[in-house]
């Protein structure tokens, strides 16, 4: 019995062994690799924990930023250089993480915050996507993880390659063989959405969600976020820019005006702006490039 044990253990270690050379080796390699990949929601990230290139204006929010803010037309239209930070599914501690690292760095004039429809509803889904954090040593996005990710989860991310990276490989891969269109971070919509999908006039259409769970944490690093604009000094607007269908959502207002009416600011909302027909959108959450260049050149004209 004792040999078999014996025997058991033997095999045990040489696989841990073998393991730990792999996840070595992958780290090894795939480091740089990811520092230096394609176009890809985790090159934002990158982008900003390097310093950026200390853009004066830079867009901070989800997927409708990423879509909506034509960087390259209100560089043109204001003479200030600028960066979208806008990232597909991230959150308002994305929006934290790389504007606090940006500002070790230097302090951007003017930063463009796009408000999402879930800017303050808690999900699952939301701290799931803290993995992103995970590959870049951003002592800011280290502190969410802490807190709200488990600093378990954060120690075994140290300590084996394949857990840190895990998440982040099919888009890696993806940002090499099939990169997407970005400018100056900015990712326009091709699409165009067809009026004929539609047997009632989409702007009578009420998407109404009236009810849901407000996720306190989320109020705090959208306050924390509010207040670096008095503490460094630079310019804050917040938008939210339009979707297709008109929308009620009365946890999202009543909490976002309470928050800014706290620092004594108010959201340009856009929201059930009815001038952006079908032809304007490439999904019904979603600008496509032709309504985004209307929505940006309709923006400039309060930022400049």
């Amino acid at each position: 019995m004792l040999p078999e044990f014996h025997k058991v253990v033997k095999k045990a270690l040489v696989i841990l062994v073998l393991f730990i050379v792999m996840d070595v080796l992958f780290g090894f390699f795939y480091k740089s690799f990811y520092m230096n990949q394609g176009p890809s929601r985790f090159n934002k990230m990158i982008y900003g924990h390097k310093g950026g290139n200390k853009e004066q204006i830079i867009i901070l929010g989800d997927s409708r930023a990423e879509h909506h803010y034509n960087s390259e037309l209100i560089s043109a239209k204001t003479g200030k250089s600028v960066y979208n930070y806008g990232s597909d599914g991230q959150s308002v501690f994305f929006n934290y993480a790389v504007l606090r690292k940006l500002l070790d760095s230097y302090t951007p004039e003017i930063v463009i915050y796009e408000v999402a429809q879930t800017e303050f509803e808690y999900s699952e889904d939301t701290y799931d996507r803290l993995s992103y954090f995970l590959p870049v040593h951003n002592k800011y996005a280290e502190k969410i993880l802490e807190k709200h990710a488990g600093s378990f989860r954060l120690f075994i991310s140290r300590l084996f390659n394949s857990y840190k990276y895990n998440s982040t490989v099919f888009i890696i891969l993806k940002s090499y063989l099939s990169p997407k269109e970005y400018l100056a971070g900015y990712q326009p919509l091709g699409e165009k959405l067809d009026v004929g999908l539609f047997s009632t006039e989409p702007a009578k259409i009420v998407d109404r969600k009236t009810e849901y769970l407000i996720d306190s944490m989320k109020i705090t690093y959208f306050e924390q976020i509010i207040q670096l604009s008095k503490d460094y000094n630079f310019e804050i607007d917040f938008f939210i820019s339009p979707t297709l269908f008109q929308t009620e959502n009365e946890p999202l207002f009543s909490t976002l005006n309470k928050s800014l009416s706290n620092y004594k600011y108010s959201v340009h909302n856009y929201l059930n702006d009815s001038t952006y027909k079908v032809s304007s959108f490439a999904d019904p959450i979603h600008l496509n490039s032709e309504g985004a260049d209307d929505y940006t050149k309709q923006i400039i004209s309060v930022i400049k």
